[in-house]
């Protein structure tokens, strides 16, 4: 009886770090699948499938035609400052503005945030 019965820390920590290896590539093959048919179903939905798969988002951003007045002077997502007569998107969480191109494209790559301080579409 006595410690000589129990196992060392390396032999104890073995069998964890065996399972770690074990599953790290089905942890990989899992996310990598996902990602895939999302991409997937990205590309094959395009255009008109968006509208179909997110309804709601364009209830929380506004899109309107840009006349000045913008307090910030440039798009974060392309850092191109806002012309006149530009289409100008505004989420109505956080109210940052965008260009409706650039908050589309980042909407099309399935975030659901804004662009700039991330809270939610």
């Amino acid at each position: 009886m006595g410690l000589h019965s129990l196992p060392s820390a390396a032999e104890a920590f073995f069998p964890f770090a065996l399972l770690a290896y074990a599953l790290l590539p089905v942890a990989l093959l899992v996310d990598g699948v996902r990602w895939a048919v999302v991409r997937m179903i990205g590309l094959v939905g395009g255009g008109d499938g968006e509208e179909e798969r997110m309804p709601d988002v364009g209830a929380r951003v506004v899109v309107w035609r840009h006349e000045g007045g913008v307090d910030d002077g440039e798009c974060c997502v392309c850092l191109h400052g806002f012309e006149a007569a530009a289409e100008v998107s505004q989420v109505a969480a956080c109210r940052h503005f965008f260009h409706r191109e650039c908050l589309e494209r980042w909407l099309s790559h399935l975030y659901a945030t804004c662009p700039l301080c991330r809270s939610m579409v």
